[in-house]
């Protein structure tokens, strides 16, 4: 009877036991679940990989607020490599560098934040290279060109400077005067002083000023070829015309 009886206190003693682990287990259980989500969701978050080799088809980088920042990657045809950087609206790339499957030719464009382009610089062709810049319409407005070996210069307005940065000569064509190209030097204060000019509907010619910018002479041609010379007082009034144009 004592036996049974002390069967019975231990049987009760680990029933309770398993009742107290039972309850720290559902206890326990949702907090470790929670602990486990987290670790898993810290595990995934890659904070930093080591490689000597990475092979994918393309790579985007994220900011904070998910917001794609910058793009590696071929496109679908496979034959442009690039590599893109984004402003804060992930729309339209500011920095794109990219390359033809050939290597024959590659761009490198700078735009401005709302995506047009500001600068262009590319080769082409292996021997063709350019440089290429912008205004805010999309217009080309200068540039540098290589083609074939041989050099160009692209520009409305080109300016020389002597060693200490003064102007001295300029050349460029006017939009206000149509586009007409004009040849203009220089004093060392940057005061016009002689000017060569074309127009097809005016006065072609060659002119001289003096240090207060007045036309003292000029010596000039008409579009029907009528060719004069033209001087001028100090207050830049006709005094004398060879042969005397009616």
């Amino acid at each position: 009877m004592d036996h049974m009886q002390q069967r019975l206190m231990s049987l009760e003693k680990s029933i309770r036991r398993m009742r107290i682990a039972l309850l720290l287990c559902i206890s326990i259980l949702p907090g470790g679940l929670i602990l486990g989500i987290a670790e898993a969701d810290r595990l995934l978050r890659v904070d930093k990989v080591e490689t000597l080799s990475l092979a994918t088809g393309d790579i985007s980088i994220i900011d904070a607020k998910g917001k794609r920042r910058m793009f590696m990657g071929i496109s679908k045809d496979q034959s442009i490599a690039s590599i893109m950087i984004y402003g804060a609206d992930s729309l339209k790339p500011i920095i794109a560098l990219s390359s033809t499957k050939d290597g024959s030719g590659a761009s490198i464009s700078l735009a401005d934040s709302k995506g047009r382009d500001k600068m262009v610089i590319k080769t082409d062709k292996d021997n063709n290279a350019s440089v290429f810049y912008f205004n805010d319409a999309g217009r080309v407005t200068g540039g540098f060109m290589n083609s074939g070996g041989i050099p160009v210069l692209y520009a409305q307005k080109v300016h020389v400077t002597d060693t200490t940065g003064i102007p001295r000569a300029s050349l460029l064509t006017d939009e206000k005067d149509g586009y007409q190209p004009g040849l203009s030097f220089f004093d060392s204060g940057s005061q016009l002083r002689t000017r060569l000019f074309f127009s097809e509907k005016g006065i072609s010619g060659l002119g001289f000023f003096d240090k207060n910018l007045k036309n003292r002479g000029l010596f000039g041609i008409l579009p029907q070829g009528q060719a004069y010379v033209l001087i001028n007082d100090s207050l830049g009034k006709k005094q004398d015309m060879i042969p005397e144009l009616r």
